[in-house]
């Protein structure tokens, strides 16, 4: 029997500064078949960020539509 390996979603954090000002920005990290894509400054919003994570993973979202999902994240 084949056995398909899942893409694991996280949330990452990082702080940029602007002019001065510290700001906390979130992305997201995709980890599939031992490699990583990370997507760092999708939103200051980290509820927002949360909730596309949560999707991905509980909808089982393939590596094939992540850049889909995050061009749809980000145009919205």
């Amino acid at each position: 029997m084949l056995q398909t390996q899942k893409a694991e979603y996280v949330m990452i954090q990082t702080e940029r500064e602007l002019d001065g000002q510290k700001y906390r920005c979130y992305g997201i990290k995709m980890i599939y078949a031992g490699a990583e894509v990370t997507v760092e400054d999708l939103s200051l919003q980290y509820r927002e960020v949360e909730e596309l994570v949560r999707l991905c993973n509980e909808k089982e979202l393939s590596p094939l539509h992540f850049q889909d999902i995050l061009e749809d994240f980000l145009a919205r």
